[in-house]
């Protein structure tokens, strides 16, 4: 599994949202988000760190923990975070996402991540936050399909739904929310179906993960439009058919994880271009084929790799950094061999005489049959 999450990219963002409501001292909260607010409140049944104790009827919503406000008294940021110094789960907030939270139409950032007792569906209500620049709720016990209503989102930079129990299909909508975002990860759901072709539109992707969940179907050549690729892992899921040879135009990408699917097909020739490439794992496929020769030269920053367990062939390509990788990284293929694996069959002693040792060889028979 790899990075999932751009840290600068996430913190920049914040940074700048914050900076933005410490230049503008805010006024006295709008009633009407303080409701929305309040009925969020509602939803939650257990609150053992005391996160929402501030959070009262005639309180001034934008002085409550973890809410900033705009000079104007409306809400821009409403970001919960849990204290990591718990690691038991019932010392979380436990509860539902109201759909009031839908009233706060100058919200820019949503932060409901890592608070693991968050139950019931996403409200579709959240695509009417038109302003929202940052929306995550990773590691949550969410359930239901992810709503359409998401694509509406067209401010969207960051939208983290991974960790959770969503189901159903990835909304082709998704699509629609455009070039500008950055990071999209649904990694370890129970989604299923097909990947929609409309989320290769959204082409200032940097960091991409559908890992861990249930999805079918083939990847397509259309992945060659999300050149800003740095992160691409679509490991752990009943994904078919080959590698797209597009794939290898990726000048940016780092990591790459297919392991753990059902592709088929050879590794393709064009992965000699991801010379950015740190992170490759192919690990349990059905890959046939040998490995491209340039493979071992040309990724010079590769420090980890997985072919593992395919039905690869021929000799493994020599030289850093392949030469630096355990057996681990090849076993499981029948055919593969050369170092770290056993070393490659030698070929027939007479297919590898030199024609003069053949002659000699065939003088000396003919000799013994005469005599």
């Amino acid at each position: 599994m790899g990075p999932h999450g751009s840290a600068t990219g996430s913190m920049i963002l914040v940074l700048g949202l914050l900076a933005a409501a410490l230049l503008h001292p805010s006024a006295a909260c709008v009633p009407d988000e303080r409701t929305a607010l309040l009925a969020f409140k509602a939803g939650i049944k257990a609150d053992p760190q005391n996160l929402l104790s501030r959070w009262t009827a005639n309180g001034d919503c934008c002085s409550w923990g973890g809410t900033f406000c705009d000079s104007t008294g409306h809400i821009t940021i409403l970001t919960l975070s849990p204290d990591p110094a718990f690691d038991d789960d019932t010392y979380f907030l436990k509860g539902t996402i109201s759909p009031a939270l839908a009233k706060l139409t100058y919200l820019q950032r949503l932060d409901l991540a890592s608070l693991k007792q968050l139950s019931g569906s996403l409200p579709a209500a959240l695509g009417a936050l038109k302003n929202l620049q940052y929306l995550s709720v990773r590691s949550n016990l969410l359930t239901g399909s992810i709503p359409s209503s998401l694509g509406s989102l067209t401010k969207l930079t960051w939208l983290e739904l991974g960790v959770n129990s969503f189901s159903g299909n990835i909304p082709s909508t998704l699509g629609n929310i455009g070039k500008q975002l950055q990071y999209l990860s649904v990694l370890n759901n129970r989604l299923n179906g097909a990947i929609p072709t409309s989320l290769y539109m959204l082409t200032g992707l940097t960091d991409l993960y559908l890992s861990n969940n249930q999805l079918t179907g083939g990847i397509s050549s259309l992945v060659r439009r999300l050149q800003k690729l740095t992160n691409l892992d679509f490991s752990s899921n009943k994904l078919t058919g080959p590698l797209p040879t597009e794939i290898g135009t990726l000048p940016n990408l780092g990591f790459l994880d297919m392991s753990g699917n059902a592709l088929t097909g050879t590794i393709p020739a064009s992965f000699v271009n991801l010379k950015n490439l740190y992170h490759f794992w192919l690990s349990n496929n059905n890959l046939t084929g040998q490995i491209p020769a340039k493979l071992a030269t040309n990724l010079k920053k590769l420090i980890t790799l997985d072919l593992s367990n395919n039905q690869l062939t021929g000799p493994i390509p020599q030289g850093a950094p392949f030469s630096t990788f355990p057996a681990s990284a090849f076993a499981g293929n029948a055919g593969l061999c050369g170092n770290p694996l056993p070393a490659c069959a030698r070929a027939d002693a007479s297919a590898s005489a030199s024609p003069q040792m053949l002659l000699l060889t065939f003088a000396d028979d003919i000799s013994s049959v005469q005599q």
